[in-house]
């Protein structure tokens, strides 16, 4: 579960998009405001916080494929940018006649590590400074910021990396969702769960103690080994209050499991149940 990512780069990016480009196909556009009324301040602490951000949701869509044909796209196929998830774009859709549609993507997100600030509890733990990640993804249906899947199944296999060398290290996600859309008033709705595998980088920096942290924090030393991370449950929902307004709700729960919840960072004194909450509200302007 991640803070909104670096919202003023997003917005830098949003500016440099084409019009021209914009206009070629269906395009989404939506601004406003999102505000967390709840999320756990670093993975494992009992501890949570709030606030507000911009939200701004952009979806750029190019025509569906003909469904009576096999065929292979290759370009930029897709893009979508959020300040809530980052930049992505689909490079790659596979289609098969009467078939599932195969699409490879790739983008980038802002994480916004820990800061010992956060909580006595991180006293002698030092910081992980905010990084950038770089995700590789596979889907069978295009990212959508404002949740307007085609079809009601959705899988995303997902593979994170550090590109900052705060950690090095990698994780993988795989989520299964089922997508509604209300009829009565357009609204939509997203159901999923996920389970991510982090390697021993990861695990180590933000699950393990090393010696002098041992030594500075009086928790006891730990090594962190790769594996499963997490479950996680995710409902996500569009509830459309007009022609061009929306609220948006997102209640994620997560599940620490193996090392990430038998970590002295998180047991005894974190929990291994972390939450989120938040509102946004939207205004469509394309």
């Amino acid at each position: 579960m991640n803070k909104p990512t670096g919202w003023r780069f997003l917005l830098v990016v949003a500016l440099c998009l084409s019009p021209v480009g914009l206009a070629q196909a269906e395009t989404s556009i939506e601004v406003g405001l999102t505000g967390l009324i709840g999320q756990h301040d670093y993975p494992g602490t009992n501890d949570t916080s709030g606030g507000f951000s911009p939200l701004l949701l952009l979806d750029w869509n190019m025509a569906a494929p003909d469904p009576d044909s096999n065929s292979l796209v290759v370009g930029p196929i897709n893009l979508h940018l959020s300040t809530l998830d980052g930049f992505h774009m689909e490079a790659l859709r596979l289609h098969l006649k009467n078939g599932p549609d195969l699409l490879f993507g790739a983008g980038v997100r802002g994480q916004h590590g820990r800061d010992k600030k956060d909580d006595s509890g991180l006293t002698g733990l030092g910081d992980i400074k905010p990084y950038a990640t770089l995700n590789l993804y596979l889907s069978n249906q295009p990212r959508q910021t404002n949740l307007a899947y085609d079809k009601r199944f959705l899988f995303v296999l997902e593979r994170e990396s550090d590109l900052s060398g705060n950690h090095n290290g990698v994780t993988s996600r795989l989520l299964l969702a089922y997508s509604y859309l209300w009829p009565r008033n357009q609204s939509r709705s997203l159901l999923g769960v996920s389970t991510t595998w982090a390697d021993q980088h990861y695990m180590q920096r933000y699950f393990g103690v090393t010696a002098a942290q041992a030594s500075a924090s009086g928790r006891s030393q730990f090594a962190a080994k790769d594996g499963i991370r997490d479950v996680a449950l995710h409902l996500k929902s569009r509830c459309q209050l007009s022609n061009r307004w929306a609220l948006y709700e997102t209640f994620d729960y997560q599940r620490l499991l193996g090392d990430a919840a038998d970590s002295p960072i998180v047991d005894p004194a974190g929990s291994p149940n972390q939450f989120q909450f938040s509102l946004g509200l939207s205004y469509q302007i394309k």
